[in-house]
């Protein structure tokens, strides 16, 4: 579940995501630190957290990025993109 609920949901196909332990989270230390907690608990899969200098070295695992945009149209709205190495969260704030 996803809230709030997306106004528009593009299916381009492809393969899924796969969450793993190599999996690489990038953003803001507070919210990589609660996204890795929420993570853990629903999976049972630890993440890492990784500085964005770092990100190339890391290509062969799957990585999470939880960015800020204050150009998205509404504080509280998003931008989620996901393809079967990469997932990347842009919301129009921090909360």
């Amino acid at each position: 579940m996803v809230v709030p609920a997306p106004v528009l949901i593009e299916a381009t196909g492809g393969a899924p995501f796969r969450m793993e332990a190599a999996t690489r989270i990038e953003g803001e230390p507070d919210a990589v630190s609660t996204l890795a907690t929420l993570i853990e608990a629903r999976t049972g899969v630890t993440t890492r957290s990784v500085s964005p200098s770092v990100r190339g070295a890391t290509e062969e695992a799957g990585h999470i990025a939880l960015r800020t945009d204050s150009a998205l149209d509404h504080p509280e709205s998003y931008q989620l993109a996901v393809d079967h190495t990469d997932v990347t969260l842009t919301g129009g704030d921090a909360a």
